[in-house]
């Protein structure tokens, strides 16, 4: 079985004799991948900005490595598409903490589209993330349109469960069997079909086909899983195994294996897990600056700094000196994060 993961475009920002250096982190994050199983890594690549730095790393890595590295949604339509529907809750975000809320779920949002458009893992904490903002949102900022796709996207971001992987130092958070995240495309298509028809003042299914047959898509899809529907095709065709419930129950993972077999049963649709790689960026950061020189160090005052690069535009992500012991702490802190997620999910019985 492939274990594909999608991870950011990132690149170390360090000293070296007085002058600032960026190095690429993929080849160091390939390493640790590759010993954790991954076996295909989608690198997103929207802008030539991206693309330029993701050819930097490609560089660095070995010539029978490159391979296994995909640079993914190159015409940026995935995060066009992203931002297109994020759009409403932007327009309503004037302040902290709804505008910094809606920043970082763009990024959540991207990364599970990926993860369900290539059935791929997410190498990314975004969904943690994200959900600490639930409790401390106020929801009546998002209105019209942008309080349905707050509904929608908060009821996403909560289906997602701490769990427990014995996999080294990484952590998962998982989608428990409520099947929305593999319905993100469908809540993105389903917004866009009416602006379509409303932009063109036409009906729309002649003038855009592609949006129209992904509605089909839906449809027949929606159709299949109907209860009776099912029960037909049970009694009166050969195909094995079509089954009425549409999303059961899944149990928390335990190994790594047990997650992706829930995540990879075609009948089910796929939802992409997370698997955040928690204090092993350290490792990554020490690595990519001593593929410079030994004498590279980190900017004063830090213990890393990261650039992640995406539609042309840096965000910088760092930790502060002292607080080496930061990042364990928080990958081990499994309960923490489980009464954080139950806290979200109050918050959102309390908003719906």
């Amino acid at each position: 079985m492939t274990f594909p993961i999608v991870i950011e475009n990132t690149e170390a920002i360090g000293e070296l004799q007085g002058q600032s250096i960026r190095i690429s982190t993929l080849a160091a994050t390939s390493l640790l991948l590759a010993a954790r199983g991954a076996d295909k890594i989608l690198l997103p690549t929207p802008s030539d900005a991206d693309r330029l730095v993701a050819e930097r790393g490609l560089l660095a890595l070995p010539p029978d490595r490159r391979a296994a590295v995909e640079m993914v949604d190159q015409n940026g339509e995935i995060l066009n598409r992203v931002q297109h529907h994020l759009s409403p809750l932007r327009a309503c975000a004037q302040k902290w903490p709804e505008d910094a809320f809606v920043g970082f779920l763009a990024d959540f949002a991207y990364q599970v589209a990926l993860g369900a458009r290539f059935k791929a893992a997410i190498g990314t904490d975004a969904v943690s993330v994200v959900r600490e903002f639930i409790p401390i949102v106020d929801p009546s900022v998002f209105r019209g349109e942008a309080g349905f796709r707050f509904a929608e996207l908060a009821a996403l971001i909560c289906s997602y469960e701490p769990a427990a992987l014995n996999h080294g130092a990484l952590r998962t958070e998982i989608d428990a069997g409520s099947g929305l995240s593999c319905r993100l495309w469908r809540l993105i298509e389903t917004a866009e079909f009416p602006e379509v028809i409303e932009g063109s003042g036409k009906l729309g299914w002649v003038e855009h086909p592609l949006v129209a047959l992904r509605h089909l898509r839906n449809s027949w899809s929606s159709y299949l899983q109907n209860k009776e529907t099912a029960a037909l095709l049970k009694s009166t065709s050969t195909i094995a195994g079509v089954g009425a419930k549409v999303h059961p129950s899944l149990g928390i993972a335990k190994a790594g294996a047990d997650v992706l077999a829930n995540f990879t049963n075609p009948k089910e649709g796929y939802r992409p897990p997370f698997f955040p790689l928690g204090p092993s960026i350290q490792g990554i950061y020490r690595m990519a600056l001593a593929s410079v020189s030994a004498n590279a160090r980190p900017t004063p005052g830090t213990i890393f700094t990261f650039a992640t690069c995406k539609g042309g535009r840096d965000g910088i992500s760092w930790l502060n000196a002292g607080e080496e012991g930061k990042l364990e702490r928080e990958a081990a802190d499994l309960d923490g994060a489980r009464t954080r997620w139950v806290q979200a999910q109050k918050t959102l019985a309390r908003i719906i």
